[in-house]
């Protein structure tokens, strides 16, 4: 071997023991999340600070939101906007809510305007103009092990940055997200008789009545409430359940739109991964298609953008799923998501 070929391998091993040896010497926190890494993305700190807001329960942080119009549309996780509490416990007054944007402007009137429910998306509205939207990228293509960044925890002045990778394809998030018609319902006379009908619900936008004997469900028989529950253990948020209804002698027919069951009355299951993962996000299933990125968040930091590189929006981050997941729901059905919402509130 000549004496040149050896110099190289010899600095190779050098530098290769160098790495290996300040690696050991920095935990995998602040490799990827430390203070002088962080310096790299001022550009998104920048997107954070002008495209991401900062949603507020009274004095408390909740979450954070994607700016998606100059006038003040922002998108957010719907299933967060109210506090968890044990379903013993009394319930009392919601704190309002309110957002701050920028270095330190303050939104007090946030309105909620629509929500959906399959994809666990709010739409807010506060008055405002001259906002910043995110610039969303071309399409969610994004290769494995491509940088991500996304908002991590906050000051009252300064977005901060957590810095992580794409870990997996775009994919479905499978789960059993338990669904409701809204109503209420009773069994008698061998028929199903609708008691009550809760508002601003599916049943509510349906033709279905209060003293309706429902007779059928997607086409089959039902004689009794569980039938029905059992139909509904098949179904997703956002699906629809075809009634056949009995009224006044008259059989009529009407889909009700499906809608998550509020997620603080459904009791988490808690594995040994959970247990060792802190606090996740209380809807973390049942999504059409996620991006799968390993950035370490917490269920206050869902809700805002996911950036690319540029500083250019690949998605809103929608659940911290566990210690090691993190998941997004791609821009395509953002904006399609968006878009529906909007005219729904119109």
């Amino acid at each position: 071997m000549k004496t040149n070929q050896i110099f190289l391998l010899l600095g190779v091993s050098l530098a290769t023991a160098t790495v290996a040896q300040a690696q050991s010497s920095l935990e995998s926190e602040r490799r990827t999340n430390g203070k002088d890494t962080l310096k790299v993305f001022a550009l998104h700190r920048a997107v954070f600070q002008k495209s991401s807001a900062v949603i507020y329960r009274g004095y408390k942080r909740t979450m954070y939101g994607v700016i998606m119009s100059e006038d003040g549309y922002i998108l957010t996780k719907a299933s967060e906007l109210k506090p968890q509490v044990p379903a013993s416990a009394t319930p009392k007054p919601l704190a309002p809510l309110s957002i701050r944007i920028g270095d330190n402007v303050l939104y007090k009137d946030v309105k909620v305007v629509a929500i959906d429910a399959s994809w666990d998306i709010a739409l807010l509205k506060i008055d405002a103009k001259g906002l910043t939207p995110v610039k969303f990228a071309a399409d969610s293509k994004i290769q494995h092990g491509s940088w991500a960044i996304a908002n991590g925890a906050t000051s009252r002045a300064n977005r901060r940055a957590r810095v992580g990778v794409i870990s997996a394809e775009t994919r479905k998030i499978d789960g059993k997200a338990s669904v409701v018609m809204g109503v209420s319902l009773e069994d008698k006379d061998k028929k199903v008789w609708v008691r009550q009908i809760s508002p601003k619900s599916g049943a509510a936008d349906s033709d279905l009545k209060v003293g309706d004997a429902i007779l059928k469900a997607d086409g089959k028989d039902v004689k009794n409430r569980k039938e029905i529950v059992d139909l509904l253990g098949d179904k997703q948020p956002g699906e629809t359940l075809t009634i056949t209804y009995l009224r006044d002698g008259k059989e009529g027919e009407t889909a009700i739109k499906l809608m998550g069951r509020p997620t603080a009355d459904r009791p988490q299951r808690m594995g040994k991964n959970d247990k060792m993962s802190g606090r996740f996000s209380r809807r973390r299933d049942s999504f059409d298609r996620v991006l799968q990125v390993d950035i370490p968040m917490s269920e206050t930091t869902c809700g805002g953008p996911l950036l690319n590189l540029k500083g250019e929006c690949l998605g809103m981050v929608i659940a911290r799923a566990n210690r090691a997941e993190t998941f997004a729901v791609p821009l395509e059905e953002l904006k399609a998501v968006y878009t529906e919402l909007k005219k729904s509130a119109k």
